[in-house]
Order: structure tokens, then sequence, then C-alpha cells
């Protein structure tokens, strides 16, 4: 991902304006409401596993704002900026760790066949095992031309 003076002004970059706007590609669409409130805290959800972005309110999640990172094709890295007066950043870290073995095998299966089904010569209950884990974690196969479709309304959500 390459800096831009703003988030979500190219294709490489995802943002959200306080004034409840997300961006990205230069396109904008509404998210949520502002937050003029200085004591406001947003919260950033970076989730490799599904590809998804959330942001959070006063520790609220305001719902999967992008979808389809995990396609991105760039490296991806965190990143926190203002254009309001007077705003101040405090930052910390929480990470992603797989729950079990078994979790991260099935994860790595699942992105390894992207779009496709599982294989039939794998055995039956490993076919339903990664099927279930495909939609719960949003590896699911997409149309192509969905990739880059905005979808509106509540919680909305950008596609790649």
């Amino acid at each position: 991902m390459c800096p831009s003076v703003f988030e979500g002004k190219d294709g490489e970059s995802w943002g959200l304006s306080y004034k409840g706007y997300i961006w990205h590609d230069g396109k904008s669409q509404k998210y949520t409401e502002p937050f003029y409130d200085r004591m406001t805290v947003i919260g950033v959800l970076l989730n490799l596993h599904t590809g998804t972005l959330q942001f959070y309110r006063d520790g609220l999640g305001l719902g999967v704002a992008f979808q389809g990172l995990h396609e991105a094709g760039v490296p991806l890295y965190p990143l926190a900026s203002s254009t309001a007066a007077e705003t101040e950043l405090l930052l910390g870290l929480r990470t992603f760790r797989f729950t079990s073995l078994q979790e991260r095998c099935l994860w790595t299966l699942a992105l390894s066949l992207g779009q496709r089904e599982p294989p039939d010569s794998l055995p039956p209950s490993l076919r339903e095992q990664l099927r279930s884990y495909a939609a719960e974690t949003g590896h699911v196969a997409k149309k192509a031309r969905e990739k880059r479709r905005l979808i509106s309304g509540s919680g909305s959500v950008v596609s790649l």
C-alpha cells in the first residue's frame, strides 16, 4: 500500500473520514454518522484472515467497511491519520491468533482454493468442513463482476 496524502485516494488505500465516509480508489460512501466529539475513540480491525476492514466507534463495531482485502495483491500497512483540527491520536495494538492447528490448516486450504469448490478427491468430511469454514469466515466464492461493486445500506461494504 503506497502512502498517500489522504487514505482512500487511490486503489491501494482504504480509509474512514471523521465526516463518516469510507474511501477507496477516490470514491466515497456514507458509513457512519460524523464524529466531531473530541473524546471519540475510533478503532480499526484489519482482519487478514477474512480479508475485511472494520471500524469501531467508542468500542462499538460499525460493521464491515471493506472486504476482499486478502485479494488486494499488495502488502497492507495499517495507518492512522487525521485532517481534523486538534486531533490527538493514541495507538494500540491487538493481533489475531489462530485458536488451533486445525483452524490454521482450514484457513490455509480455503485460501489456496480461492473461489473454487473443494475437490472431490478430498474426504467428504474434510470437504464439508472446508465449505462450513469458508462460509463462516468469508472465503466464499464471488463472481468477478462483483469485485468492484459498491453495496449500500446499513453496514455498508465496498467489495474489491
